[in-house]
């Protein structure tokens, strides 16, 4: 139970920096930058970057996923076949 807790509290958090950097990078998206250091330009700059990680650790997260459920199946697969050959499955008479 705590870590399905866990687990919604962090997609809550997530899904409120995305939203956040995402309303201000659309409300922001057309201003006039008054110098080269312009504070506006840097946030969004780090708006950017916050959607890059977690799109990249989106990306390794459903990789990982897809590895891991793609080499339990295939184990899966591989102990239901030899499961089926036996010897008493295959009738085999042992002569000593």
């Amino acid at each position: 139970m705590k870590k399905r807790i866990g687990a919604l509290v962090l997609a809550a958090i997530v899904l409120f920096v995305l939203l956040g950097g995402f309303l201000f990078v659309l409300e922001h998206a057309n201003h006039e930058c008054a110098d080269s250091e312009c504070p506006v330009c840097a946030q969004m700059q780090l708006c950017m970057r916050a959607f890059q990680t977690i799109s990249r650790t989106v990306t390794a997260v459903t990789i990982a996923f897809l590895c891991k459920v793609s080499i339990r199946s295939s184990f899966a697969r591989s102990e239901s076949v030899s499961a089926h050959w036996t010897l008493v499955s295959l009738k085999v008479k042992l002569s000593s």
